[in-house]
């Protein structure tokens, strides 16, 4: 018995260790996590500069930093293509601590879940959970971490859910990546591709349903495996 107890709380004490660590060596370094600061941050360690900017976005969450923070730091430090890389990387992970979190301890977490969202979330159907997310994801104003806390309390497809977050944040990754990789010629040819892309996706998402042609095509590459 005190053996499985000991096994039930040791992964998550550990866990909740080294992000304690994490949290308090960046926050002690870094505790103004703006544009600017982020940048002179992870120029102090150049050579690992990408993965200490990855690091800073798989903890975005706790330190509340909103993406699109991230994605204009990571198109000013990196370019406008490994910014746009680099920053979805730790979006990925941010939300996968965020769902594992709260699928582990759904009680805790039910407390900082949006009620639209949440009911929102557990009314996806399990057909549709990646276009549905790939919705929210896309909607400005949707709580980013509420949805992917409210994922993991109702236990959805994490694959799914990390999916349409990609699809879904790729509009505003583009753009504002761009914007932060030609802040000093904001009306760059680069720039303004960037914003008739973004123009084209919202209105294929206004007057069509992407949603019903990722699960089209997803379900057609599960077919073939």
């Amino acid at each position: 018995m005190n053996n499985k107890l000991i096994g039930k709380w040791l992964k998550p004490t550990i866990a909740l260790a080294v992000i304690i660590v994490l949290y308090i060596f960046l926050w002690s370094n870094n505790p103004n996590f703006d544009i600017e600061s982020i940048q002179v941050f992870v120029d102090r360690y150049e050579p690992y500069s990408a993965l200490v900017y990855i690091l800073i976005g798989s903890l975005r969450t706790i330190f509340f930093i909103p993406t699109p923070i991230l994605f204009i730091a990571g198109g000013i430090m990196f370019g406008t293509l490994m910014g746009i890389i680099y920053t979805i990387i730790g979006v990925i992970i941010s939300t996968s601590i965020c769902y594992l979190l709260a699928r582990r301890y759904k009680s805790f977490f039910a407390k900082f879940t949006n009620n639209w969202v949440n009911d929102r979330i557990e009314s996806i159907d399990n057909n549709r959970v990646m276009g549905t997310i790939f919705t929210m994801r896309a909607i400005p104003g949707i709580p980013y971490d509420a949805v992917s806390f409210s994922a993991g309390i109702v236990n959805l497809n994490l694959v799914h859910l990390l999916i349409g977050t990609v699809l879904g944040i790729l509009p505003k990754a583009i753009i504002l990546g761009s914007l932060g990789d030609n802040l000093d010629n904001i009306f760059s040819l680069k720039v303004i591709l960037g914003y008739i892309l973004v123009i084209l996706i919202c209105l294929v998402l206004l007057y069509s349903s992407p949603k019903k042609y990722i699960q089209k095509a997803y379900k057609k590459a599960c077919s073939k495996q």
